[in-house]
């Protein structure tokens, strides 16, 4: 199970499929009929920490979206993938983009889907766009911090207002002023996708756990703070006093799985191994990455071995070229 102590809120009940231009969020469509839709308010979009809204759950208003949508079954997801032009295959072969899809829950039926490979294609064509489009925001990020250190160098240096976003950036990021930038570019810095999604799998059952249909937890992450929303594991023993974390959406759990593996001491043998790995123009590797979560399980070697298991039976490797839609086109989707 990851480590993680950041506050979380619940997922919303209303299932609806909005479409959404720069952060502004409006009804596309009714899911399914006799599906009441209603306009969800704010705090129902909201995703994790301090950001509230929907601003919040899309990221950076600079970033395009195509679509937001809380599905009513699996028929129904699948429905909008097909209108989307959203094909697995396609985005594996290198043959189309990713489209920019929030899919804020996975569809209750999502265990009765068969045969198991189509069931496997919805959860991986569902968190594929919510890892690329959170690597994104990293990106971006990072590439703000990189302008900031030149500027630092340059006569003047940066202004006021640079080193106060840069105080807070690294406040967030757990990194001290001793530390320093470089430290907090080894932070902020994108998780291989092969990566995050064989932890996904593996901790969320192929999002058919209890965890994952409650509590929209993809990546097992425990709390132990009273604070924080999470769902009790069956069988816990009676002294334990941690619960899983239940988030918002899914995009909550997949940008707090990343803030963690980027923030967490039990994790910095993986950001240098990564840094390593940059330093020497090499693509990320998830499979290489995967050695250094020996501490995210008790399971210890094993859990390693699992996650590359997955990587290769699941051709996840493959989905790491994969690339999201440069623009974002307004939809109209049928329920």
């Amino acid at each position: 199970m990851g480590r993680d102590i950041e506050y979380s809120l619940l997922p919303p009940a209303g299932r609806v499929l909005y479409t959404t231009i720069g952060g502004v969020c409006v009804l596309a469509a009714l899911v399914a009929a006799g599906v009441a839709a209603t306009i969800p308010s704010e705090a129902d979009l909201a995703s994790i920490g301090s950001h509230a809204g929907i601003p919040s759950l899309v990221g950076s208003e600079r970033l395009p979206v195509q679509s937001l949508v809380r599905p009513a079954d699996s028929g129904h997801l699948q429905s909008v993938f097909e209108t989307l032009d959203y094909d697995l295959k396609a985005v594996r072969s290198g043959g189309a983009t990713v489209p920019r899809v929030y899919v804020t829950a996975l569809p209750e039926d999502l265990s009765q889907v068969a045969p198991t490979e189509k069931r496997k294609a919805l959860f991986l064509s569902s968190v594929l766009p919510l890892v690329l489009m959170a690597n994104e925001e990293l990106y971006e990020l990072r590439a703000r911090i990189r302008a900031l250190r030149e500027r630092m160098r340059e006569p003047g240096g940066p202004s006021e207002d640079d080193e106060a976003w840069l105080r807070r950036v690294s406040a967030r990021y757990s990194v001290s002023a001793d530390q320093g930038i470089d430290e907090l570019l080894r932070r902020v810095d994108a998780v291989p996708v092969s990566l995050a999604l064989a932890q996904s799998i593996e901790e969320s059952g192929w999002g058919t756990s209890r965890f994952a249909r409650v509590g929209n937890a993809l990546f097992g992450q425990r709390t132990w703070a009273n604070r924080v929303a999470g769902v009790v594991p069956a069988g816990r023993d009676r002294d334990q006093t941690f619960r899983v974390r239940s988030y918002m959406n899914l995009m909550g759990a997949v940008r707090s799985y990343m803030h963690n593996l980027n923030t967490h001491p039990a994790y910095a043998s993986l950001r240098a191994a990564r840094a390593r790995q940059r330093a020497a123009g090499q693509p990320a590797d998830g499979y290489a990455l995967a050695e250094t979560l020996l501490g995210y399980s008790e399971r210890g070697e094993a859990y390693v071995a699992q996650l590359r298991g997955l990587m290769r039976v699941n051709g996840l490797a493959a989905l790491e070229r994969a690339r999201l839609s440069a623009t974002a086109k307004a939809r109209r989707v049928a329920g």
